[in-house]
């Protein structure tokens, strides 16, 4: 049994079209506007600002691998430290002009109380740039 909508099929295909035509307008006004004003800045010596990230303006962010085997030993860049030598290389290390990102591999036996203590270290020196991974 079909139900009565209140349309009829005429109203309904009407409704199912989309009139185009004030899109196509805006399209072409907006073309228009950016084929006009590109070679007005081109001309005035407007230039992109550069970015400080390009190679030779400054100190590259730094990468430090930091491995935390099952016993909690840390090893930093594949040197062994004992927990105080690497919370004073983390702590000295966010002096640095530009903070360096950890990148923290931990062993699948390591104990959590391992982990919890170099997640201590990182927050007590305010240190935001870090990742673990397996």
């Amino acid at each position: 049994m079909a139900m009565w909508s209140g349309s009829s099929e005429v109203e309904r295909q009407a409704l199912a079209r989309i009139d185009l035509t004030p899109m196509i307008g805006v399209l072409a006004a907006l073309l228009v506007l950016f084929a006009l004003s590109v070679p007005t800045l081109s001309k005035t010596g407007m230039d992109a600002p550069q970015c400080s990230c390009a190679p030779g303006s400054g100190p590259l962010q730094r990468d430090v691998q930091v491995r935390l085997g099952a016993d909690g030993a840390i090893f930093v860049d594949d040197v062994k430290a004992s927990a105080e030598q690497f919370d004073l290389f983390v702590a000295t290390s966010e002096h640095a002009s530009s903070e360096p990102y950890f990148y923290v591999h931990v062993s699948p036996q390591t104990r959590y109380r391992h982990v919890a203590a170099m997640l201590e270290t990182f927050s007590r020196n305010r240190v935001t740039h870090f990742g673990f991974s397996s």
